[in-house]
């Protein structure tokens, strides 16, 4: 870095910032290394270069944070509390279901007769709903008039009771 760049006054830097603004890319560039000390990043956005160059001249002027600021930012950056590997998904068990057994396809849930359970494990625990019958449900002790309320109950969100159980939706003949 030139020692010009360490000696700005206020007024040359008003002065350098508003040359900026007439100088080509390959310029801008140029400047670049003559206020950071190394190349510019790949871009040849003109306009990013002049508001990280504007940036720059305002640091070397003001001089940057004050102490009190760059160690709260070094308290704030605890390198203890970086992730440096992403969480493990966790993979939950299915049922293992036997090849010789017939599979039977799933209904639509209002074709489902009367005492069918359906069941669904979300996060971690098993959800069982009892077809009453005339479009009827039980959950958990209560009864309700579709499965869209007892998704919505269970996952906290608006989803369609068919998806949610993962049964095939009423066909609209």
């Amino acid at each position: 870095m030139s020692s010009l760049v360490n000696k700005l006054t206020p007024k040359e830097a008003e002065a350098r910032k508003a040359l900026l603004q007439d100088m080509s890319v390959a310029e801008l560039r140029r400047e670049w290394v003559i206020l950071f000390g190394n190349q510019p990043y790949t871009t040849r956005n003109r306009s990013f270069l002049i508001k990280r160059l504007t940036w720059r001249i305002n640091t070397l002027v003001t001089g940057g944070l004050s102490e009190r600021a760059l160690k709260r930012a070094a308290e704030l950056a605890d390198e203890t509390l970086i992730r440096l590997k992403p969480k493990r998904l966790h993979v939950e068990e299915q049922e293992i279901v036997e090849a010789s057994a017939p599979q039977q396809a799933p209904l639509p849930a209002d074709e489902m007769t009367p005492g069918s359970v359906i069941r669904r494990l979300f996060k971690g625990r098993y959800h069982e709903v009892t077809v009453l019958g005339e479009g009827r449900f039980a959950y958990d002790g209560e009864v309700f008039d579709n499965l869209t309320a007892i998704a919505w109950k269970i996952c906290g969100y608006r989803k369609s009771g068919n998806a949610f159980f993962n049964l095939p939706m009423k066909s609209r003949a």
